[in-house]
């Protein structure tokens, strides 16, 4: 944001700002500064941050050990005051989260840290800047929900292995596209577009059109992908990244 870098941190439920024009001093917690933290209540980041319409930095999490649960964080970049609000759905952790230009977007799982997963109804949720529940959907018992991720007026949801498409502007699902295996990870590839990440490649995937067509095969399991301004897109498998020569 601007200059500084904003951090959410596993296992202590910190967060950090750094600005990488200033000195390092770490020991007096001056540069990197680490914040009021969500522990214990909760501990790991893994829904991962986004920067919310209002400007702040808000992060995804999941409970503490041995508890069912999840919560979700926003950094006043301004202040650098912590909110949080912790459950918003009950007993569940929160494992994606997007934003838009009005709302935030996140999707619940059946994990918690320390204990088995649960068959439970897992759910999409289109939540406020202000800290409440616009709408929200909830699927049947025994369905994944694996990533979601915002392209133009459309927000997408890895479901099994299907993705459904959700018009922000209508608050309602509007459609569906179909994959031949489950997607892990959806990044954006520009402001329309999407690299749905599944075991048997990159797919490039049009919201507005209800179509995926096959872009790459990758080099293992994608967790992270970023395209440039100029359309070169980078993904993160394990400790290694890559450029992909092309994306479709």
């Amino acid at each position: 944001v601007g200059e500084r870098v904003f951090l959410s941190c596993y296992s202590g439920g910190d967060h950090v700002v750094y600005d990488p024009r200033q000195e390092w001093n770490q020991i007096d917690n001056v540069n990197p500064r680490t914040l009021e933290a969500v522990a214990p209540a909760l501990i790991r980041p893994a829904a991962k941050s986004v920067l919310g319409p209002d400007g702040h930095v808000w992060s995804g999490w999941m409970a503490g050990y041995g508890t069912y649960g999840g919560g979700l964080s926003r950094v006043d970049v301004d202040t650098l005051q912590v909110r949080t609000w912790y459950d918003p759905v009950p007993e569940q952790a929160i494992m994606g989260l997007a934003a838009c230009d009005r709302h935030l977007y996140f999707i619940t799982g059946n994990g918690a840290n320390g204990l088995l997963p649960r068959s439970v109804p897992l759910c999409f949720v289109v939540w406020s800047p202000e800290g409440t529940i616009v709408w929200q959907r909830q699927f049947a018992a025994g369905v994944s929900l694996h990533a979601l991720a915002v392209a133009a007026s459309f927000v997408v949801v890895a479901v099994d292995s299907r993705l459904e498409v959700f018009a922000s502007g209508e608050q309602a699902f509007v459609g569906s596209v179909e994959l031949q295996s489950p997607c892990y990870y959806l990044g954006r590839l520009g402001p329309d577009r999407l690299a749905a990440c599944c075991s048997d490649g990159l797919w490039v995937v049009d919201p507005a059109a209800r179509r995926a067509e096959f872009g790459c095969e990758l080099p293992g399991r994608v967790d992270c992908t970023t395209a440039t301004p100029d359309g070169v897109v980078y993904c993160a498998v394990g400790t290694s990244l890559y450029r992909l020569a092309e994306a479709g």
